[in-house]
């Protein structure tokens, strides 16, 4: 999509970065390593040299750069990681990606802790930078010590990808197109088998996806954006 002309950001965390690392390869293989002392933990980034350079960082104020490196505020809930020596090995990888922070498990293996695309609005971070406003509700983090500064590099990630979202001017077609989309239009069913939940997406319809731009004079019908309970 981006090679016709269509700007569709792709923001990858934690699982998503490890998915992500995947694509260069063909036929696809699986890259990521066991990982070390690493779930749950706050820790500092280590940037690269092509961090400041970077569509990500690079437009990160000094202070909130500075405070990455010396603060733990990167939340890291993660048994795997993708091994910056496995980058360092593929060239399919480093043509597609840029590493731009990495960080070491207890057992000093080095990771790729966030990265993006060279050519293309692809981020994606093995830490998680949208926890901040929710750590206290989550029990594996209820110890972690979350500094305020944390607060700001959110609120900066949450700008940097909104931006983003708003290059693409893909629009549904219809309200009821736009509707078939809504979150709460699919149903998942959770099973508990010994104590593990897994959840099953036999009932789970995915419709067809038909999209183009509309004008703006179509946005402004107050019928097209209207909320619907009956989903």
């Amino acid at each position: 999509m981006n090679d016709r002309g269509i700007y569709y950001p792709i923001w990858g965390i934690c699982l998503g970065l490890e998915v992500m690392a995947s694509w260069p390869y063909e036929p696809r293989i699986d890259p990521k390593s066991v990982t070390r002392g690493t779930n749950p933990k706050m820790m500092t980034l280590n940037f690269t040299e092509s961090a400041r350079s970077s569509k990500i960082f690079g437009a990160m104020p000094e202070k909130l750069y500075r405070d990455m490196q010396t603060i733990a505020m990167a939340a890291n809930f993660h048994k795997y990681g993708v091994a910056i020596k496995t980058y360092q090995q593929s060239e399919a990888f480093q043509e597609l990606f840029t590493v731009t922070s990495t960080n070491h498990d207890d057992n000093g293996m080095e990771y790729i802790a966030t990265m993006e695309a060279r050519n293309y609005p692809f981020y994606a971070f093995q830490w998680h930078p949208e926890k901040v406003h929710f750590m206290d509700t989550l029990v594996p983090a209820k110890d972690l010590k979350q500094p305020h500064e944390a607060f700001a590099m959110h609120r900066y990630m949450s700008d940097f990808l909104i931006s983003e979202a708003r290059k693409n001017n893909n629009s549904f077609l219809s309200n009821v197109e736009r509707e078939r989309f809504l979150f709460e239009r699919f149903e998942t069913q959770y099973e508990f088998h010994n104590s593990i939940k897994k959840v099953s997406f036999a009932n789970l319809e995915t419709p067809q996806f038909e999209s183009q731009n509309i004008t703006q004079a179509a946005m402004n019908q107050s019928d097209l954006f209207k909320t619907h309970t009956n989903v």
